[in-house]
């Protein structure tokens, strides 16, 4: 059995690398949220109607960002909790679990937000 230090360093190098993602696109949707990002065709919710109306831009962004920050806070919560349950199990399990936990939230996020947006 491993000290636990070494146990601890290897645990939580693979918590970072496989909890980056929804940490990014966390802080990314709370960019969008708090009405940061103006109104472009790069960065942001873009549809034809969001980029119509700078109103209905600010509109959309800000839900579609929360949705974002709250999918990405249950991934991240999902997977820390996941990975700890599972500690067991190999490396490529763990991941290929994680990644399809993350994308079906942060999918849930984004579909959830197109309905809102078609709603507008």
């Amino acid at each position: 059995m491993q000290p636990y230090y070494i146990r601890a360093a290897w645990t939580s190098s693979l918590h970072s690398s496989r909890t980056s993602f929804p940490a990014w696109a966390s802080f990314s949707g709370y960019r969008w949220a708090l009405r940061l990002i103006p109104p472009n065709r790069f960065y942001g919710y873009r549809t034809r109607k969001t980029l119509s109306s700078t109103e209905i831009w600010y509109r959309a962004n800000r839900f579609s960002g929360w949705a974002i920050v709250i999918s990405g806070l249950v991934a991240l919560w999902h997977n820390f909790h996941f990975l700890h349950e599972h500690a067991d199990w190999p490396s490529a399990t763990q991941q290929l679990a994680v990644t399809i936990a993350t994308a079906t939230l942060l999918l849930a996020g984004l579909a959830v937000s197109a309905a809102y947006i078609r709603k507008l």
